[in-house]
């Protein structure tokens, strides 16, 4: 008999860099802010170790030497690797990727060297098995006890594009900045496949044009979704762990329109699904034995068993951030780009979560002076949560995607 369980493995941090140039031959006259995003391409766990790929998207804001606000972006590869001697081939990872921290090497009118270290956190579904007393002889009494058993039924990934358009009304000329997140809400397991549902987080700053006039508009949209993946061995009883990320470099924003004004922002955003379902088997236990006829020696075995208790939890952050007095005053915010969720604490208490952590993101403005110069700020608000979760306890280990 055997039984599936997730445990913990650890973290590991590595390091991206990676050189950023303007199009178009442009001059850089100022930076206003860079971020990253990161996604995981592959994984592969070994005897005693696991390694891994991610992509590490860059992108950059800058302002140009006429006054313009452009962004540009590149991709680079990072790796690294688990070492634990309790790794096997056999495990299924379930691992989540975190940018921590993004920075400017170096920068100057014609490129931004870019730095980012991301983090990546590795959970495995490991199995215990034990030989359980098969007794024929009817002179043995065995005594049995009732447990619920999780074995892994099947396990994978898909790519699902999610896409929609949205009518600006106005010509769009150009897309300074975008930017996409995923969220999760529900999962129906069917027979030879699961249906997951959920909610793309989409936003962009565009510049439109109407005559002479020149605007910049931040646009933000959930696009709902509701997909069926196949997977063969998936039954409608079956539990599944579900973890979608984004292929960040090739999320497209494009602009169409009706051959007089381009008023169509088109948006596609792939996202990748990647599941390992559990089914619950009601087994029999055999606790304990008696012969009516021989004495017995009875060799016993701990026999581990988990439960799975997921949940979706939405809580909205606010702050108040001052910027430093030598920073030219806000008139208006044209764009917030970035919003990254680090989250440095989580744990569990007996009917609550607490969470601790720090959002992160880049404020770009107008500023409130006789030319409107456009500056920056990076922010950062420190958040605690206490969230009620009834099947939650104090020892019980606990993953969470923010």
């Amino acid at each position: 008999i055997s039984s599936a369980f997730r445990k913990k493995v650890g973290t590991v941090q590595a390091v991206a860099e990676q050189r950023l140039e303007p199009q178009n031959e442009q001059n850089i006259d100022k930076v206003l802010g860079v971020d990253a995003t990161s996604y995981i391409n592959s994984f592969e766990v070994l005897n005693g170790e696991a390694n891994w790929t991610a992509n590490v998207v860059f992108n950059a804001t800058y302002l140009t030497e006429t006054g313009e606000i452009c962004s540009m972006s590149e991709t680079t590869n990072v790796s690294g690797k688990f070492d634990d001697n309790t790794l096997s081939s056999l495990m299924e990872p379930l691992y989540k990727l975190e940018v921590v921290d993004v920075s400017i090497e170096n920068a100057n009118n014609s490129d931004v060297r870019v730095q980012a270290t991301v983090e990546v956190s590795l959970d495995v579904i490991d199995s215990a098995s034990l030989e359980a007393l098969d007794s024929k002889d009817e002179n043995v009494i065995v005594k049995n006890e009732s447990a619920n058993v999780l074995t892994k039924c099947d396990s994978g990934k898909a790519t699902i594009n999610i896409q929609d358009d949205f009518d600006l009304k106005q010509n769009i000329e150009q897309v300074v900045f975008k930017c996409a997140s995923v969220c999760v809400k529900d999962v129906t397991a069917g027979t030879g496949y699961f249906t997951v549902e959920g909610d793309v987080f989409v936003k962009a700053c565009v510049l439109l044009t109407n005559g002479e006039d020149k605007t910049y508009k931040t646009i933000s949209e959930v696009i709902n979704f509701k997909e069926e993946v196949d997977a063969e061995n998936v039954t409608k009883d079956s539990m599944l762990e579900i973890a979608p990320c984004i292929k960040y470099d090739e999320v497209a924003f494009t602009v169409s329109g009706n051959g007089e004004i381009n008023n169509m922002l088109n948006v596609s955003v792939p996202v990748i699904i990647r599941y390992v379902a559990l089914k619950m088997t009601d087994y029999q236990m055999p606790c304990d034995a008696y012969s009516l006829t021989h004495k017995l020696n009875l060799v016993t075995d701990t026999f581990f068993t988990s439960n799975v208790n997921k949940q979706l939890l939405k809580h909205h952050l606010e702050g108040n951030i001052e910027i430093d007095d030598m920073m030219p005053r806000i008139n208006k915010i044209i764009m917030v780009n970035g919003g990254n969720v680090n989250l440095t604490t989580i744990k569990g208490e007996d009917g609550k979560l607490l969470l601790q952590g720090v959002f992160t993101a880049n404020v770009i403005y107008l500023a409130d002076d006789d030319d409107e110069t456009k500056n920056s700020v990076q922010v950062e608000v420190p958040f605690s949560l206490e969230l009620d979760m009834d099947n939650i306890k104090i020892d019980d280990d606990i993953f969470v995607i923010a």
